[in-house]
């Protein structure tokens, strides 16, 4: 069995524990990691013979994790009042692109673990996906998304020397829920609950925003949603994983459940647009019950990047 198979029988859910025990496809063997920041891509597969295979040894040190982004202090240090000037930055913007058809280009990162076929942990992975969307205004149009394994170098790379193969790609049938054409700002935020904790609506915030990325009138309705909200901070500025000068605010949320209980969430804008460029999810608290693994926090778990957003003329016109 190839590296390939067994990553496949070794993948396990991304975020949270799986609801039932992974079936039980091939006898277990156990993977090794050539140097600690290779997650996937130098990995070996070895088999160490029938006591191997009988017993497995679990390992608790490979913690394969992206690093954390550094924030320096910014000039504005509360919240509101630096949401509402990015907010006015982002309404001097023009429209990124014209027509009618929204695309947008995201790419996610996520903390895996690998498992045997009984369940038990032996490490972990960062596992990518990477997602163009083309809506048009009903809500139908076309996805393409791709996913992989990332290793992650001591420069932290955002993306791999060459895209991992395509996982789906195809038609999406009208969404009746769709989000208002551009320039609706102000409806966009009629679609979000501000009775949510604001670590909740960064989240929110974010989805929102892929599916108007490129629009100087939502950006500038969401930062200034957030800005009426309690319990945000200023991270303060950092440059994003791909290099992109940012200013984050942060919220804690409790999720209660789960890998990662308790996490903090960063918004990172582009202080010269007032475009969202990221967000990061930042695990404060680990149940190292439900993992099968001790990972120590903090540690980042989650990451999205909005590569691009705009309007083209039709379906799967590059942007």
């Amino acid at each position: 069995m190839g590296p390939e198979q067994a990553d496949q029988v070794l993948r396990r859910h991304r975020l949270d524990p799986p609801e039932v025990d992974p079936p039980a496809l091939h006898p277990p063997r156990t993977r090794r990691w050539r140097r600690p920041w290779i997650a996937a891509a130098a990995a070996m597969v070895t088999v160490l013979g029938v006591a191997s295979v009988l017993a497995w040894s679990q390992r608790t040190t490979d913690v394969q994790v992206p690093p954390l982004l550094e924030y320096q202090p910014a000039a504005a240090s509360d919240p509101q009042n630096l949401l509402r000037e990015l907010a006015d930055v982002a309404e001097r913007q023009a429209v990124v692109g014209s027509g009618s058809v929204h695309y947008a280009k995201t790419r996610t990162w996520s903390f895996t673990t690998d498992a045997t076929t009984r369940g038990d942990t032996i490490g972990t992975d960062i596992r990518e996906g990477t997602v163009e969307l083309w809506e048009r205004p009903d809500g139908s149009g076309y996805r393409t998304t791709k996913g992989g394994q990332l290793p992650f170098d001591t420069a932290d790379t955002v993306a791999p020397q060459t895209d991992p193969p395509a996982h789906s790609t195809g038609p999406v049938p009208p969404d009746l829920r769709d989000l208002p054409v551009r320039d609706a700002g102000s409806a966009v935020v009629d679609r979000l609950d501000a009775r949510k904790p604001v670590g909740e609506l960064l989240d929110d915030v974010a989805d929102a925003w892929v599916k108007r990325s490129g629009d100087p009138t939502t950006a500038a309705a969401v930062l200034r949603f957030l800005a009426d909200r309690h319990g945000l901070q200023v991270a303060g500025t950092t440059t994003d994983r791909a290099g992109r000068a940012a200013v984050a605010v942060s919220a804690e949320v409790t999720l209660g459940r789960g890998w990662f209980p308790h996490q903090r969430r960063y918004l990172l804008i582009d202080p010269t647009t007032g475009f969202p460029l990221a967000l990061e999810h930042v695990a404060l608290a680990a149940d190292a019950q439900a993992l099968g693994i001790r990972v120590a926090t903090p540690v980042t778990v989650h990451y999205t990047l909005f590569e691009r957003g705009g309007w083209v003329e039709q379906v799967r016109q590059p942007l």
